[in-house]
């Protein structure tokens, strides 16, 4: 005698399956990617995308089963006027699909990004969120950096994250 499984247990199972697959997190590589990273931030990633170029940064896209479905940009903007022997990288275009919300792919983004900025010689992290009242959950999204050492911060009308980068912590690891 054959047992099968019914039909909406394997349909369930298929689903779980695909929202547990771990993202697999790179630097942009070629025109594809660059592409699909523009669809899902918008257009003004297309002209931010030179500055997060090599040696001074780097654009990253997170991939669940070969679909970009995360975004995320670092770069060593200069000097910091409050330490001046020390560097600022502002981590930019910090974008999660909705689907794939609440999963780790902007963690493991937010990870290498800031180890992008340990590896570019800054000492301190910034990341630019953007005018507080176009977020539509800004409160999860200073829970989410606050959960990563950030302190956030409202400066005139953007909300602001900043966190040192400790050399030999866990940033460290890209």
């Amino acid at each position: 005698m054959t047992v099968t499984a019914p039909q909406h247990r394997t349909s369930l199972w298929a689903t779980s399956t695909t929202a547990r697959a771990h993202p697999s997190i790179r630097t942009v590589r070629g025109v594809a990617d660059l592409d699909a990273a523009v669809a899902l931030v918008g257009p003004g990633l297309a002209d931010a995308a030179a500055t997060y170029d090599a040696p001074r940064g780097r654009l990253l896209v997170a991939r669940v089963e070969g679909r970009v479905v995360g975004v995320a940009g670092v770069r060593r903007l200069g000097a910091d006027p409050r330490r001046p022997d020390g560097h600022v990288a502002l981590i930019g275009h910090l974008v999660v699909a909705h689907g794939h919300r609440g999963r780790g792919v902007g963690t493991g983004l937010l990870g290498r990004a800031m180890a992008g900025g340990y590896w570019l010689g800054c000492d301190t992290l910034r990341v630019l969120v953007g005018p507080a009242e176009r977020l539509v959950d800004a409160a999860r999204v200073s829970s989410f950096l606050e959960r990563s050492g950030f302190r956030v911060a409202d400066e005139d009308g953007d909300l602001v994250a900043e966190r040192p980068v400790a050399p030999g912590s866990s940033d460290r690891v890209a």
